[in-house]
C-alpha cells in the first residue's frame, strides 16, 4: 500500500466523521428545536444574518435574541452530548477504512 492510498484513506475517515456530525446536528435541529428556534438558528448560523436583522425580523430585543440563542445552543449541546456518548456508530470504524481500501480510493479525487 502506497502513501497516497493511506492519505486518501485518512481523508475519507475524516470526511465520514465530519459528515456524520453534520447529519447529527441537522437531525437534532429538525427533531428537537421548535419551528421558531429552528428559524432563528438557520437565520443566525446558516444564513449569517446580523443580530439586528434577526431581532427586527422576529420583533425581539437584542437581549431576548441572545437568550433565545443560548437556549438553542443548550438544547443542541445536550442532544449532541447524548449522541456522541451513546451512539457507537458516530466515529468511523475499521470497516469504513477497509471499505475505502477495497474500493481503491473511489471516494476521493485527491
Amino acid at each position: 500500500m502506497d502513501r497516497a492510498t493511506i492519505d486518501k484513506g485518512i481523508k475519507y475517515l475524516v470526511y465520514k466523521k465530519k459528515q456524520r456530525m453534520i447529519d447529527t446536528v441537522r437531525c437534532v435541529m429538525n427533531n428537537e428545536l421548535t419551528e421558531y428556534e429552528r428559524s432563528i438558528a438557520n437565520d443566525y448560523w446558516c444564513d449569517n444574518l446580523l443580530v439586528e436583522e434577526i431581532a427586527e425580523k422576529y420583533n425581539l430585543s437584542r437581549s431576548a435574541f441572545y437568550r433565545t440563542v443560548k437556549v438553542i445552543e443548550e438544547k443542541i449541546n445536550m442532544y449532541l452530548k447524548y449522541v456522541v456518548f451513546y451512539n457507537n456508530e458516530c466515529p468511523p470504524t475499521k470497516g469504513d477504512f477497509f471499505t475505502f481500501l477495497n474500493r481503491k480510493g473511489e471516494f476521493f479525487e485527491s
